[in-house]
C-alpha cells in the first residue's frame, strides 16, 4: 500500500479498524443492490484486505451474515459470489435514504402524548414523546409542532444522547481531514476509490442510524449531523463510483490478490 493511500485510511479510519460483520453490511449496500447484483469473493477480500482486515476474519464475518439471512452464496467453479437475500436487501433499502441522503429527510414535528407509542417515536419525558409523523392511534394525541416554533432545550436535549454526539462530532473532523488531503484530487485506482466509498458510508451509517429521524432542528447544540451529512455528500461526489463489473475485472486481472 502506497504511504498516501494510507494516510486517506487513516483520516477516515483514525487507525480503528471496523467490525468485519457491520463493514461487510455497509459493502453490499454500497455495491450491491442493483438487480442479480453479485460481489465476488476475491473482490470482498481485497477490499477488506486494504482495511487491514485477515482473510480469516472476512470469511467468519461472511459465514455469519449467511447464517443470519443477509446475504447467499452463489458458486462458479471454484469461485464464490455473494448477493443480499430479499430480506437483506430490504433492510438494506430501508436504511439506505437516511445514509445517502445529502439534506434531512424529516421536515415535520409532532409532540406525541399517551401510553403504548410504539419504536417509531422518541421518548422525551414519560408518556411523552417527539416523532416526525403523526400516528395514527386513537389513544394518542398528536400535536404539530410549527418549524417556526423554537424547541426548548430540556426536549431538544432528550433527543440525542452525549455519545452520539461526541460520534457525530469525532467524525466530523475527520472527514475535515480527508477533504483536506484529497483536495487537489488524488490518483486513486478504482478499488482505493472503492474502499474509501464503503469507509465513508461505513463511518456515516454507524452515527446516522444511531440518531433519531427527525428534522435537524430538534437535535441538541452541538449535534454535527448535518455537518457530516454535507460533507459525505462532498466526499462521496469526488470520488466518483466505481462500477462494480469495473472493479470485479480489476481485481480478477490482479493474481497478486
Amino acid at each position: 500500500m502506497d504511504r498516501d493511500f494510507a494516510a486517506l485510511l487513516r483520516a477516515v479510519t483514525d487507525d480503528q479498524p471496523p467490525r468485519v460483520w457491520s463493514l461487510l453490511v455497509t459493502i453490499f449496500g454500497e455495491m450491491a443492490q442493483a438487480p442479480g447484483a453479485r460481489i465476488s469473493g476475491r473482490l470482498l477480500t481485497r477490499i477488506t484486505e486494504e482495511i487491514g482486515i485477515k482473510p480469516e476474519a472476512n470469511r467468519v464475518a461472511l459465514h455469519r451474515l449467511r447464517k443470519d439471512n443477509w446475504i447467499e452464496s452463489h458458486r462458479t467453479g471454484r469461485e464464490s459470489a455473494y448477493a443480499l437475500t430479499a430480506w437483506g436487501l430490504s433492510q438494506t433499502r430501508l436504511a439506505s435514504p437516511r445514509i445517502y441522503a445529502e439534506a434531512s429527510l424529516e421536515t415535520e414535528l409532532w409532540f406525541i402524548a399517551g401510553e403504548g407509542a410504539g419504536d417509531a417515536v422518541t421518548p422525551i419525558a414519560p408518556g411523552l414523546y417527539v416523532s416526525a409523523r403523526a400516528l395514527r392511534d386513537p389513544a394518542l394525541l398528536c400535536i404539530p409542532v410549527a418549524a417556526t416554533t423554537p424547541l426548548p432545550d430540556w426536549v431538544r436535549d432528550r433527543v440525542c444522547d452525549a455519545k452520539t454526539i461526541a460520534l457525530a462530532e469525532a467524525l466530523l473532523r475527520r472527514f475535515e481531514a480527508l477533504e483536506a488531503r484529497l483536495a487537489p484530487p488524488e490518483a486513486l485506482t478504482a478499488l482505493q476509490i472503492a474502499v474509501l466509498r464503503v469507509l465513508i458510508v461505513h463511518a456515516w451509517r454507524r452515527v446516522v442510524l444511531r440518531a433519531a429521524a427527525l428534522p435537524d432542528a430538534a437535535f441538541p447544540t452541538g449535534w454535527h449531523g448535518p455537518a457530516c451529512r454535507a460533507s459525505v455528500a462532498r466526499l462521496l461526489a469526488a470520488l466518483e463510483k466505481p462500477g462494480l463489473a469495473a472493479l470485479e475485472a480489476a481485481v480478477h486481472g490482479d493474481r497478486s490478490g
